[in-house]
């Protein structure tokens, strides 16, 4: 193919995309409009929270967590699954969520999530790194070389990865 032909090709389709992308009648019907005969607003609909899904497998524990972001408010839950049994527990959680940080309360008691681990009330962080997110917390493990308890930072992975 020609170095011109395949230029012209292109530029048609760049101008194709523009005019699809400002094409905004059928779209401008949707968009909730302030009444000026009042002082009210009509009411918008927020838009869906996202939501992920992280994960973890520990020694002999799987933990998943799922969470449903919205502005600045998180809620979900943790399941985590014994490998041995496996038995599972799930307890539902909110939060507050500020920039990379996640503050958690658990609606009811948290589940086990390994035999010498416990959860801390340290806040979750979002991690980006390479393109990709991992979920970090901070548990309270026992170290088997010191027999001493101590934070360990721990990494969840995406779900789906």
């Amino acid at each position: 193919m020609q170095v011109p032909l395949l230029k012209t090709i292109l530029a048609s389709c760049g101008a194709i995309l523009i005019i699809a992308c400002n094409n905004n009648t059928d779209k401008k019907k949707d968009i909730p409009q302030k009444d000026t005969n009042t002082t009210e607003a009509v009411s918008v609909t927020p838009a869906p929270a996202k939501s992920a899904c992280y994960s973890n497998d520990g020694l002999t524990y799987k933990t998943v967590i799922t969470i449903s972001f919205d502005s600045s408010t998180v809620t979900g839950n943790v399941t985590s699954e014994d490998l041995e049994s496996g038995k599972k527990e799930t307890t539902q959680f909110d939060g507050i969520r500020t920039d990379d940080k996640i503050s958690v309360t658990f609606k009811g008691t948290a589940p086990v999530i390994g035999k010498a681990s416990e959860w801390t009330d340290k806040p979750w962080r979002i991690k980006f790194a390479d393109g990709n997110d991992k979920l970090v917390l901070i548990f309270n493990s026992k170290n088997y070389e010191t027999n001493e308890w101590q934070d360990i930072q721990s990494e969840f992975t995406p779900c789906n990865k």
